[in-house]
């Protein structure tokens, strides 16, 4: 085999590991999901993570040309490094503490507050810097993580009210069980209590400009006419966070996980393959190709049951998966080769589609969970229908 023949023609380099983002797809996705929102919601897109495992600073970008002018960071260190490689929209933080206010207040950071220390801590800073800071106060309703009870609610909105240098921009809350369909009772409930403490908050003459209380499936699935904004992360990405969801809005899907076989060898039957010998062939003459993906790349043992497809066709997982390599049966693929690609999930080039849902669903793991954990090792490759390849590393 050349070494032509191995290479990836979109990345030119030689990582058989890929991890194709369609930013067109994401762009359908905000324009599908601003057209079923009801008009003038504010979408924020939420980077944390990575990005869901894909790259900050290009998908940030790409966001901005789609109308989105407002991107979510879970902590500070995440927001510093938006900022630094040159995210343009506001950054919203989902969380801070107080030892961390100068640094928020310095990059003009707009921060979820949810207690009076955490409050006094930006009011000191805002005021030294001379600066006027936005703030969204976060209220408790069932998530049991973060935010101030109800009742606090009122006390601490005024103590932002009263305070020259901070801005009470929005109320937030955050929905637990917004993509389980036997809990939408509890759903509700949350968001009445939301709207309960708007209600006493507006009496005391505070409104804020932005409610917001969804991420993906609370903003598809349910009507919430006192919110004006939503946080979406997964829908972004063409994954519908639950069947209903899946009902309402027609999502475009834009991840695929391709890597290469780089060994195929030819066993006789009762040949044990993988660690602890827990395969043994089952036939004559199999071949059993070799994939350099294993768990520290996120494919985690618990996905031995899952198949993989080599020119349209199933191959199986046979024997343990190694934590870099996978062993795939290919007796049934006779033109299998080196070199050729390997579909884990997504769309492959003879029209066939595994969904990251249904590779997560064969494991008993959430969907984002297993994107967020595909490992650095693989390479991000970022394709848009004006610039056909945009390659990055993790």
């Amino acid at each position: 085999m050349k070494k032509e023949d191995f290479a990836f023609s979109e990345s030119k380099d030689c990582n058989p590991n890929r991890l194709i983002v369609d930013l067109s797809a994401i762009g359908k996705n905000v324009e599908r999901l601003k057209q079923y929102l009801p008009p003038r919601m504010r979408m924020m897109a939420i980077l944390k993570a990575n990005a869901y495992g894909t790259n900050y600073a290009v998908l940030g970008n790409y966001l901005k040309e789609a109308g989105i002018d407002i991107v979510g960071a879970a902590n500070l260190i995440e927001a510093l490094f938006f900022k630094k490689i040159g995210i343009q929209q506001e950054i919203f933080i989902l969380h801070t503490y107080p030892p961390e206010a100068a640094w928020v207040v310095e990059n003009g950071f707009v921060v979820a507050v949810d207690d009076a220390d955490l409050i006094e801590a930006l009011q000191t800073e805002a005021k030294k810097q001379q600066k006027i800071l936005k703030v969204h106060l976060k209220v408790e309703t069932g998530m049991g993580r973060f935010g101030c009870t109800p009742k606090e609610a009122v006390e601490l909105s005024s103590m932002i009210k009263q305070s020259d240098h901070l801005f009470l921009e929005g109320l937030s809350t955050h929905f637990s069980c917004a993509d389980r369909e036997e809990k939408e009772d509890f759903t509700y409930e949350q968001y009445t209590a939301f709207c309960k403490v708007l209600r006493l908050l507006r009496n005391e003459g505070i409104d804020p400009i932005y409610r917001h209380a969804a991420n993906s499936s609370g903003a598809i699935r349910f009507d919430l006419p006192e919110c004006n904004m939503v946080r979406i992360g997964l829908a972004l990405y063409g994954i519908e966070p639950d069947q209903r969801s899946k009902e309402l809005v027609a999502l475009e899907p834009c991840l695929s996980l391709l890597s290469r076989i780089v060994k195929i060898s030819t066993y006789e039957k009762g040949h044990p393959i993988g660690y602890g010998s827990t395969y043994m062939v089952q036939r004559d003459k199999e071949k059993i190709a070799v994939i350099p993906i294993g768990y520290f790349d996120g494919i985690h043992q618990q996905y031995r049951e899952a198949s993989f497809l080599i020119h349209g066709k199933k191959a199986p997982i046979v024997g343990k998966i190694c934590m870099d390599y996978i062993m795939c049966d290919v007796t049934d693929i006779p033109e299998a080769k080196m070199g050729d690609e390997v579909l884990i999930f997504g769309k492959d080039s003879y029209g066939n589609e595994i969904s990251p849902q249904f590779f997560a669903d064969l494991g008993g793991c959430d969907v984002r969970q297993f994107i967020c954990c595909l490992g650095p090792r693989i390479k991000r490759v970022l394709r848009s229908e004006r610039r056909p390849v945009v390659s990055s590393a993790v």
